[in-house]
């Protein structure tokens, strides 16, 4: 559509969608990090991008700013198995803007989290030393980490939610009702950054995670899924009950 509107008056139009949005080539970066699941990546930077996506902002007041992860899967086709794994950056001015630092792009979920390493070497620096836009230095401080349930244990290295001790916040262990849940909510131990850090609960883990290597909280600053733990957990049963009358108290649990 480009070059025919340029072909009709509008020859200061850029010919592709590439120029007119910016898109900086990254053919060159494109690499397998997987051979056994054929898993390609690409990562575009994270310092490049805030800078890329601060460029159309007044920064003459802004002397530090606030961004948010979220990594997650998603398929791309009803008939295959192939997904994308993009990690996600919300810089949080007005508006928010949201940029790609990576893409991992595959027949399956990554195995390993290599794909993770340039993403959260390149946070630890930008944390630590700020980004430069326009011969200004800005801070940078991770708010939180957003995924939903299975991508949150898969980024962190622990067991599931549907595990005997996979619950995030605390280190009660589950009890089996037909499936894995926790009953208490008194008298419990929370979890805490430096149990976390110190496998003090070694049931809950399955090994390292390098977030472990930045200066966050490794459980408060990894924020719970409200879709799936409220509108589609806790609201559905609610409104199921509302309309098709009472339940027996095991449905809630």
């Amino acid at each position: 559509m480009l070059k025919i509107w340029n072909k009709h008056g509008f020859d200061t139009l850029p010919l592709t969608a590439a120029t007119l949005l910016r898109i900086p080539d990254q053919s060159s970066v494109i690499r397998t990090i997987e051979t056994r699941s054929s898993l390609d990546y690409v990562y575009l930077g994270l310092r490049s991008q805030i800078q890329v996506a601060l460029d159309d902002y007044s920064i003459r007041s802004l002397e530090e700013i606030e961004i948010s992860l979220n990594i997650d899967g998603l398929p791309l086709f009803k008939s295959s198995p192939k997904c994308v794994w993009p990690i996600l950056c919300a810089i949080h001015v007005n508006p928010t803007v949201v940029v790609p630092i990576a893409i991992c792009y595959g027949l399956a979920k990554p195995s390993n989290l290599d794909f993770l390493k340039d993403s959260v070497s390149e946070m630890k620096d930008v944390m630590e030393n700020g980004i430069t836009v326009k011969n200004r230095n800005i801070r940078v401080i991770l708010r939180c980490i957003v995924c939903d349930c299975p991508a949150r244990a898969m980024v962190t290295n622990t067991k599931l939610c549907s595990g005997y001790y996979g619950c995030d916040r605390c280190t009660q262990k589950g009890d089996w009702c037909g499936k894995v849940i926790y009953r208490e909510t008194v008298n419990i131990t929370l979890r805490t950054d430096a149990s976390f850090r110190n496998h003090e609960q070694p049931e809950h883990h399955h090994g390292q995670t390098p977030f472990s290597s930045l200066p966050i909280d490794m459980v408060r600053q990894f924020s719970i899924d409200y879709m799936h733990q409220a509108c589609l957990g806790v609201t559905k049963r609610l409104l199921h009950a509302w309309i098709n009358g009472s339940k027996k108290n095991e449905a809630f649990v």
